[in-house]
């Protein structure tokens, strides 16, 4: 058989053992120690990340179970980087070379880290003794049943993000650490779920726009709290939205029928703030949650499709030139005179029933 080494290749017959030698070359890059602050026991499993000068993420390198980690220079040649701690296991807080604190997520690695310079080889010494730091725990609960797949994050009360969240598996939630501090508002985020984002504590947050200033601080660090310095108890109760559903009917003329899809719901505050959508099923039905307020909510025909030679209509049955291409919504006549529907609960049989147009075509 014949193998290709490089652009040498070399014939070997049964039986027949080759010896290949190879002239390695030493990979240059950055090497060092990451160890707990106040044992000095190395960590293992971190994940340590470059940026370069511009502050762009350039490559990643996990410590080996003596706390060692090496990465390559991603670049040929020399280059400068910074060097920072993402992928820490709690309470461990994240830095950046030479040892600031710097939260994944929000941290300014340009004005909060050291640039390092590999001029030659490896640069070995880039050394990290991680500080522990605090979390918050709690459930998060929908009358008094857990509620899996919300998230919890933590802001400063001025509305900055902190960069901690943690997610709650069978109703319990643990945010990643956080430095000591007095000025830390949790919520609850409960996208793609029928609940009401909600401040901590028991502050539902109105079209899902928290103002942490209205949260209550949480403590972090109290040494003499019994927990550690830890935030625990720190429940949400959340609210669960009305429901509203409906169908769209089409009417052509000689019969009326839901429509088999190729649909979408479109659902505004006046005048025309788009809140959120839903396609219709193959049975003309739809549904979602919604906060109690009064909505404009319209169906409109996807285009090209099926329905295109229909109507977009409005639920007050308001009917206006308006469809939905490639699920982005173009609206014609905003100035009619539209009814809103106003939500104050569950509300069913929301429906509406598409006529026909006009189709206008030319060049």
């Amino acid at each position: 058989d014949t193998i290709a080494l490089g652009t040498t290749p070399i014939t070997i017959a049964d039986g027949q053992s080759f010896e290949v030698p190879f002239d390695l070359v030493p990979v240059s890059g950055i090497e060092g120690l990451i160890t707990d602050a106040v044992t000095g026991q190395p960590i293992a499993d971190v994940q340590v990340d470059l940026a370069d000068e511009q502050g762009n993420y350039r490559a990643s390198g996990f410590t080996d179970s003596a706390g060692v980690y090496f990465i390559p220079e991603p670049l040929d040649g020399n280059g400068n980087y910074y060097v920072y701690v993402v992928g820490q296991p709690s309470p461990y807080l994240p830095e950046i070379w030479p040892g600031n604190y710097c939260q994944s997520g929000v941290c300014d690695v340009i004005n909060t880290g050291d640039l390092v310079t590999i001029t030659s080889g490896t640069e070995s010494g880039i050394d990290f003794a991680l500080e522990t730091g605090f979390t918050i725990s709690g459930n998060i609960t929908v009358g008094g049943a857990p509620v899996d797949g919300a998230n919890v994050c933590v802001h400063l009360t001025t509305g900055e993000w902190t960069g901690a969240c943690g997610g709650s598996g069978g109703g319990f939630y643990t945010t990643t650490a956080l430095p000591a501090g007095g000025d830390y508002v949790a919520y609850a985020i409960t996208d793609g779920l029928p609940y009401q984002y909600q401040l901590w504590s028991g502050k539902d947050c109105p079209s899902n726009q928290c103002d942490f200033g209205l949260g209550d601080p949480i403590q972090l660090g109290d040494l003499g709290n019994g927990n550690g310095g830890n935030a625990v108890g720190i429940d949400f109760a959340l609210s669960t939205l009305p429901t509203i559903s409906g169908t769209v009917f089409i009417d052509d003329g000689s019969a009326v029928s839901p429509v088999t899809g190729e649909v979408q719901i479109a659902v505004f505050r006046q005048p025309f703030d788009f809140v959120t959508g839903t396609d219709v099923g193959p049975d003309g039905t739809w549904s979602f949650n919604l906060e109690p307020g009064e909505y404009l909510i319209g169906a409109a025909p996807l285009t090209p499709g099926t329905y295109q030679q229909y109507v977009g209509e409005f639920t007050d049955g308001t009917r206006a030139a308006f469809n939905s291409e490639g699920g982005l919504w173009t609206l014609g006549v905003l100035s009619l005179p539209f009814t809103p529907i106003n939500i104050l609960g569950d509300t069913s049989n929301v429906d509406i029933t598409l006529e026909q147009g006009v189709i206008i075509e030319g060049t």
